[in-house]
């Protein structure tokens, strides 16, 4: 087994490691996960629309059409504030965003099943079960926002569990991926 090899199985088993402790800490604690989701969103926000904001203020007479960036960064500021302070707005947007995300991961997973399953590799069937389980979750986190909104972090959560075994699998059978 090479060094190199070594060092990126011991990487990718403490990633996964650390991404099941946050999945079961997310699940674990709605609320202040919740909270955490929205603070960061709204900070997120609040620095991309001001960078929006400065571009505009720096380039407004080389640019043509920068008056979109203008509206664009107020645009995003505002939001970011409504995001950081509102927290109905916060209850409505970050369940869509991770149902969203939860969902093209899961078909990302899924479709590096078929590719390592194309390579005749035997882990490609816990790959499919993986992104299939994600997918799923996604779509019905989609397709019910109350109920997300109120399992977010519960959803985020098992999502992260769930990426963190892959990540933790990927690690164990590192060397079959290493041609």
């Amino acid at each position: 087994m090479h060094k190199q090899n070594v060092g990126f199985r011991l990487v990718l088993l403490i990633a996964g490691v650390l991404l099941l402790a946050a999945g079961l800490m997310m699940a674990m604690s709605p609320a202040a996960t919740m909270r955490a989701i929205s603070i960061l969103l709204g900070l997120i926000l609040i620095i991309a629309g001001g960078v929006d904001l400065a571009v505009y203020l720096g380039f407004r007479r080389l640019l043509c059409g920068v008056g979109w960036m203008l509206a664009s960064g107020l645009v995003t500021l505002l939001l970011g504030v409504l995001v950081l302070f509102n927290k109905w707005i916060t209850a409505v947007t970050v369940p869509v965003l991770f149902s969203v995300w939860i969902l093209f991961a899961g078909a990302a997973t899924a479709v590096r099943a078929l590719d390592l399953h194309h390579f005749h590799m035997r882990s490609w069937l816990l790959y499919l079960i993986l992104g299939l389980l994600q997918v799923v979750l996604g779509i019905v986190a989609l397709f019910q926002p109350l109920a997300a909104a109120t399992l977010v972090s519960i959803l985020v959560g098992v999502q992260l569990m769930l990426r963190g075994v892959d990540v933790i699998c990927t690690a164990v059978i590192f060397d079959s991926f290493y041609l």
